[in-house]
């Protein structure tokens, strides 16, 4: 299996992270946006023929971040679900400025009883479907002031594992080998059980769970499970080694 590209590792709580929305949003060229558009034509007909979910939406594009002391800075851009399928998705090989790179957050759940959760994504779902991959999506705008990253993947810990209240941290930022995608590697601790977060799943985005125990030897085991996504391993390296490696773009 590929593996990530690892940018930036730390330990990093909400005031260590800064964020800052540009007032431009990205812009392709001509040629990539007719490239994105014809695409993202194909992938609609093709997911109503499967039955997939594909729907367009407001994302926020990584377009530069650095290590600055315990802070982490990403500066941000607005894009869309549409652009990404049309670059990342289907032209990875794009040169950095021409796809959309919109900033993904994942966590991994860490329970009270000693395990570490992972979503086994649906079959119905456009990227990954079956595989095992954390919990998480793609950051949105807000609809004021500056992108909060905390506050988006507890959002989506919440609308996909009905949990609220995870205590949280952002171990690393990656980008994936197949999409050329950055995403930032969260854990989410909860007071709960595993049993109880297992029933807590939301289906329509995860067929069901995986989980191993929170121990060096179950987790270096796990690794070799050829259904983890790229970035699944990652978030379990991360939680297996924590470390710093600055990398500024």
């Amino acid at each position: 299996m590929t593996q990530v590209t690892w940018l930036a590792r730390g330990d990093w709580g909400p005031d260590q992270v800064v964020t800052e929305l540009a007032a431009e949003p990205f812009a392709a060229s001509l040629e990539v946006q007719r490239l994105a558009d014809a695409e993202w034509d194909t992938a609609m007909t093709e997911a109503r023929r499967l039955g997939r979910t594909l729907f367009d939406g407001p994302l926020l594009r990584c377009a530069r971040f650095s290590v600055d002391g315990d802070r982490l800075r990403i500066r941000l851009c607005r894009t869309s679900y549409r652009m990404f399928w049309g670059t990342n998705v289907r032209r990875p090989e794009l040169p950095d400025h021409d796809r959309a790179d919109p900033l993904g957050t994942s966590a991994v759940i860490v329970t009270s009883d000693g395990f570490l959760v992972l979503g086994r994504r649906s079959p119905r779902m456009a990227l990954h479907p079956g595989r095992i991959h954390p919990f998480g999506g793609c950051a949105e705008p807000p609809s004021a002031g500056q992108p909060d990253v905390f506050a988006e993947i507890a959002r989506e810990i919440a609308e996909e594992c009905q949990l609220t209240g995870c205590g949280l941290r952002l171990r690393a930022l990656v980008r994936d080998p197949d999409l050329r995608q950055p995403e930032l590697l969260f854990t989410a601790t909860t007071p709960l059980a595993l049993a109880e977060v297992q029933s807590r799943i939301d289906p329509d985005e995860h067929h069901g769970s995986w989980s191993c125990p929170a121990t060096e030897t179950a987790v270096r085991a796990a690794l070799a499970d050829p259904e983890l996504t790229p970035v699944a391993v990652a978030q379990l390296t991360a939680w297996l080694t924590p470390g710093v490696l600055i990398h500024e773009r």
